[in-house]
């Protein structure tokens, strides 16, 4: 087949030479509309499509080359020393791209869940973690449609109730793929000492602890799926008892690598304890800043006018983030929030008259105990039903599926938002702002709600958190509306004044904090080292003073600072101890007290 100079020729001479000259005419007229159609539109190729089937980068490039050495138009191509991940970045494209994610990680993905799916292989890496997986070999495995892990994703599914089974499958056909690279078998249960080496090698390439542990929960079920849900009993008995024996060995295993998350977990929070401590305007300050574009986008939806993919997109990132940083929402709750949840929403009137919608979130992190809820103003109900009505729709537009999806957050291709934390990253990336999570957002938070609330108030922002399992069984049974509204509120209230106290130091803050006052990052660090103090060195009635270089070995520079509260707490509490011991007259308690102060003064001189 080549192509002929004069189609009409070829056509009475070639293939249609027994047809009339009006049948070879008409023919002539179709492939004429068919090469202006090609011109206006086959030549012009999308450079995000290209990088979403081809992964290696290398023939990538070599691709693109050749359209254009042949008369295309690669569009959206990156510039000269920008990578393809800086491109999508800097237009906010669409929020299903994997750049972020640590596919090692114990993370939910909700996508195809079809027997036949097979994740993309020899796929090429930039992390330096994924690489050294990758040159290292544990990236490869077993075809996850084999027998032997087929069975074992669908018990996953359908007796466990474990709707994104694939990732523990996949991590359980890469430690067979190790032990045995030409085919996924039990022998494995027969060689301890390699067995081991798997997770060592995890472990030298510099996977976490966690993960490694994850790993050894994806292989511990995948044990006991063959030992209680196949037919391994009556067909090889031997085999059975090898894999009980490699259980009881493998607990050992498994306990060491609990201490060892354990002992990670404890460092990561000395680090969130020791480092500066950010505010709770640095965690908002992308809302800031993206508001203004945000109010351009929504109030020309509001308007019917017409948007642009980038500008849909802006309103989904926009929203994910206001639920991730001001109402501190997990990112397991957005993504799972369905459209039944948010279709009946109930409204609830605060005692002063303010109006509030109530969105309640049945799938999340505890949801064994309550419904996780998501608490909106006016303001933000109006922003959350335009993206319902206007830009939720045009997502659907390019989903293949003829059923509308059931979740309320869809990407841009119409399907389930892959993950809200990788969303929030990219949006802070397009303001050229520092990447702040949603965990670090509750946490410093909750941490003001501490410092400057009442016990009351601090159990409603509990109670609106649902912060961990123990708040959960103390707090969800009296969680009424109107009490998360509150809570919502008071979370609020920590946001604002502090942009207000930064709008109203003006000029004068820079010569405030030369005269001597302390940055609010170092007043936080202050009751950190303070906090950690009383940690070490409790106040008690008859507690003996502190060392000085035991005081600096824990407090460091501000051990005086620390030193001096720990003084005058015990201080306050020996003399609160006296009067309570002894029911005197005011001239007796008078002459105790100053007695009791000259010994005190005597003691800790």
């Amino acid at each position: 087949m080549k192509n002929q100079e004069n189609i009409s020729i070829h056509l009475s001479r070639v293939c249609m030479k027994s047809e009339s000259k009006q049948k070879i005419d008409q023919e002539v007229c179709i492939s004429r509309d068919l090469m202006i159609e090609h011109l206006l539109h086959g030549r012009i190729v999308d450079y995000r499509v290209l990088s979403c089937i081809v992964t290696q980068q290398d023939a990538l490039q070599l691709l693109v080359k050749n359209l254009e050495q042949t008369g295309h138009f690669v569009k959206n191509k990156p510039e000269d020393g920008q990578t393809p991940g800086q491109v999508e970045v800097a237009q906010v494209l669409s929020p299903t791209t994997e750049e972020n994610v640590d596919e090692e990680s114990d993370v939910n993905v909700e996508d195809d869940q079809s027997d036949l799916y097979q994740p993309p292989l020899n796929q090429s890496w930039d992390n330096k973690l994924r690489k050294g997986m990758q040159s290292s070999g544990l990236y490869e495995k077993h075809p996850l449609d084999c027998d032997l892990l087929a069975g074992f994703g669908k018990y996953l599914r359908d007796n466990k109730n474990i709707p994104n089974f694939k990732q523990e499958v996949a991590n359980v056909s890469r430690f067979l793929f190790y032990m045995d690279s030409t085919k996924p078998s039990l022998d494995f249960v027969k060689n301890m000492e390699k067995s081991r080496s798997f997770f060592t090698k995890l472990a030298n390439i510099g996977q976490k602890k966690q993960t490694i542990a994850n790993y050894m929960k994806n292989l511990k079920r995948f044990i006991r799926y063959n030992i209680t849900s196949t037919s391994l009993f009556q067909t090889d008995r031997a085999t059975l008892e090898e894999c009980r024996h490699f259980l009881e060995c493998f607990k050992d295993l498994q306990k060491s690598m609990s201490k060892q998350v354990s002992q990670e977990i404890t460092g990561k929070r000395y680090m969130q304890m020791v480092s500066v401590a950010k505010t709770p305007k640095e965690c908002l300050a992308l809302l800031r800043v993206a508001k203004n574009d945000f109010l351009k986008i929504i109030g020309k939806a509001m308007n019917e006018d017409s948007l642009l993919e980038t500008e849909h997109l802006h309103v989904l990132y926009y929203l994910e983030s206001l639920l991730l940083l001001k109402h501190l929402q997990r990112a397991g709750v957005i993504k799972n929030v369905i459209l039944d949840e948010w279709l009946s929403r109930s409204a609830c009137k605060l005692p002063n008259g303010e109006n509030w919608t109530v969105i309640g979130v049945k799938k999340h992190k505890t949801s064994t105990q309550q419904v996780s809820t998501i608490y909106l103003d006016e303001e933000e109900d109006s922003w959350f039903d335009t993206y319902f009505r206007h830009v939720r729709p045009a997502f659907l537009k390019n989903s293949n599926d003829t059923e509308e999806n059931e979740r309320f957050f869809i990407s841009t291709t119409g399907n389930p938002i892959y993950n809200p934390s990788n969303d929030l990253q990219r949006f802070h990336a397009k303001y050229n702002l520092p990447n702040i999570t949603s965990q670090v957002a509750r946490q410093v938070l909750e941490t003001n709600t501490k410092a400057s609330f009442t016990d009351p108030e601090k159990a409603l922002v509990a109670d609106y958190l649902a912060h961990t399992t123990a708040t959960a069984d103390r707090q969800y049974s009296l969680k009424t509306t109107v009490n998360a509204c509150l809570g919502m509120k008071l979370i609020s209230k920590v946001a604002m004044s502090s942009e207000s106290d930064s709008e109203t130091a003006g000029p004068s803050c820079a010569s405030t904090s030369i005269k001597g006052t302390l940055p609010s990052s170092k007043k936080l660090d202050e009751a950190q080292t303070l906090k950690l103090f009383y940690h070490h060195f409790p106040v008690t009635v008859d507690g003996q003073s502190v060392k000085k270089k035991d005081r600096q070995l824990i407090a460091g520079t501000q051990e005086r600072y620390c030193y001096d509260k720990w003084r005058s707490q015990q201080e306050k509490m020996r003399q609160d101890y006296v009067i309570g011991k002894m029911q005197l007259k005011h001239s007796e308690l008078f002459f105790y007290i100053r007695y009791y102060e000259n010994i005190l003064h005597l003691v800790t001189k």
